[in-house]
C-alpha cells in the first residue's frame, strides 16, 4: 500500500494496482508519498475531529451496504453464468468495500468535506479497477 498526504495533512491510500491503472490521477497535484508510519500517526491526530465522524462513518456504512447488496445479485448471476472473471471483480469490489472504513484518509479527515471526499475518492478508486457490469452497481446506488 503506498500513502499519500496533502499540505493540509489529508492522507490516501493506493495499492500497487491502483498506481498501476492511474489512481495517481485522483490525488491532488500536490500530495507527496509518505510512510505508513506517518500515515496513521496523521490518523491517529485527525480521529478526533471537529464534526460528527460517528455519524459521517454511519452514513458511508449505509451507501457501502446499498452497493454491496448489488453486487451480490451480480456475484451471484456470474457464478451461475460461470462467469468467473466477473466473480472476481465482484469479490475485489466487496473487498474493497468492507475496508473503507479502514482507509487512512477517512480517520486523517478533518472535517466534514474532507471525509466525504476521501469516500468518493476510494470509491472511485473501486470502480476505477472494476469491469463495467461491476461499476454499474455503483452507478445504481449513486443514482
Amino acid at each position: 500500500m503506498h500513502y499519500f498526504k496533502t499540505p493540509d495533512n489529508r492522507v490516501a491510500a493506493l495499492s500497487d494496482e491502483d498506481l498501476e491503472r492511474g489512481g495517481l490521477e485522483l490525488l491532488p497535484p500536490d500530495a507527496v508519498e509518505i510512510e505508513e508510519a506517518e500515515a496513521r500517526a496523521l490518523a491517529a491526530v485527525a480521529a478526533v475531529g471537529p464534526f460528527n465522524r460517528d455519524a459521517l462513518m454511519r452514513e458511508a456504512r449505509d451507501r457501502r451496504k446499498d452497493i454491496l447488496d448489488a453486487l451480490v445479485g451480480i456475484g451471484f448471476a456470474a457464478k451461475a453464468a460461470g462467469d468467473e472473471t466477473t466473480v472476481a471483480a465482484v469479490l475485489a469490489a466487496r473487498q474493497g468495500l468492507l475496508d473503507l472504513t479502514k482507509d487512512p484518509a477517512l480517520a486523517a479527515a478533518t472535517t466534514e468535506a474532507q471525509f466525504r471526499a476521501a469516500v468518493k475518492a476510494r470509491y472511485a478508486q473501486l470502480v476505477m479497477a472494476a469491469p463495467a457490469n461491476v461499476q454499474a452497481a455503483f452507478r445504481e446506488v449513486a443514482s
